[in-house]
């Protein structure tokens, strides 16, 4: 019988994205933006991996952002109508 750790399947390393690939996801804002957005706390902008002087954000992260910030519009017009 095999052990759990030779059948668990293996995941995909996590994808990094610099800051300006993560500012042309989000249309092209500025740099600053995400800089901005980062330290908002009531927006819950995901935080980045720092690697030396440069950050780097999961796209599973932002993925999960994006995912949350949809469910929560339409909680919202749920409550409007």
């Amino acid at each position: 019988m095999k052990s759990p750790i030779h059948t668990a399947a293996r995941a995909e390393p996590a994808r990094l994205l610099s800051t300006r690939m993560v500012a042309e996801r989000y249309g092209n804002v500025t740099v600053r933006t995400i800089e901005r957005w980062t330290l908002d706390e009531e927006m819950k902008f995901p935080a980045p991996i720092r690697v030396g002087r440069r950050k780097f954000w999961r796209e599973i992260d932002l993925a999960a952002f994006e995912r949350e910030k949809v469910r929560a519009l339409g909680d919202e017009k749920v409550r409007a109508a």
